[in-house]
């Protein structure tokens, strides 16, 4: 009997043992997928066509919707002086591909320019572009989630996606930080766009963004 009791303790102190052994194995295991899941995209892969954000215009923009299509994604803020000096430079952009197979996506992504306590969260964005006649679509990414799949740092920083959603650039809009080479810099968005109209291989594929930091949300780990 003694021996009897003495093995179902061990057992007992086994199972008890175990379960939280097996309990902390299924969290980290489900840490480890929710991390692949949120990984940023890479360069030369296809980004998530699921993505979807709304926008100003009271649609939601899809990326799969606009597969087929050259998409510019431009991180992007109405406080960011820098974000503001290459307004124009978008308005031509938006111009010189109009009628092609091209979209150009704004996406606001700091927490600091959407009033989520207001009727209309979007009011601050709205006003800006309304005044300043901005004409791309802005999209809002709430929470900056969508910022951190691209590993998108600053504003402007820009992604451009091939037909197939396939991450052919990202980086800068040109070579101008201090804004003084006028039509002597060079034009990585419009070279990238070129390129992939064309059929071919994109040149400059990453270069560095500068701007402003994106205003992101406080990640809570849990």
């Amino acid at each position: 009997m003694r021996k009897t009791n003495i093995v179902l303790s061990a057992a007992l102190a086994t199972g008890l043992l175990a379960a939280p052994v097996f309990a902390q194995a299924k969290k980290v295991e489900a840490q480890g997928k929710q991390v692949q899941a949120d990984k940023t995209f890479e360069h030369g892969k296809p980004v998530d066509g699921s993505i979807t954000l709304p926008g100003l215009d009271g649609k939601d923009h899809k990326l799969a919707d606009y597969k087929g299509k050259v998409i510019v994604l431009d991180f992007w803020s109405f406080n960011c002086p820098i974000s503001k000096r290459y307004e124009d430079k978008f308005k031509q952009l938006v111009k010189k591909y109009q009628g092609k197979e091209v979209v150009f996506l704004a996406i606001d992504s700091n927490k600091s320019e959407i009033d989520a306590d207001a009727e209309d969260p979007y009011h601050q964005i709205r006003k800006y572009v309304e005044k300043e006649g901005v004409t791309m679509n802005v999209l809002v990414d709430k929470g900056n989630v969508i910022a951190d799949r691209f590993g998108a740092k600053t504003t402007p920083h820009v992604f451009i996606l091939d037909p197939k959603l396939v991450l052919s650039y990202q980086g800068s809009v040109d070579n101008d930080q201090r804004g003084q080479l006028g039509k002597e810099a060079m034009d990585f968005v419009s070279l990238a766009v070129d390129a992939l109209l064309a059929g071919r291989e994109v040149e400059h594929k990453k270069t560095t963004p500068f701007g402003c930091s994106i205003k992101r949300v406080t990640k809570i780990d849990g």
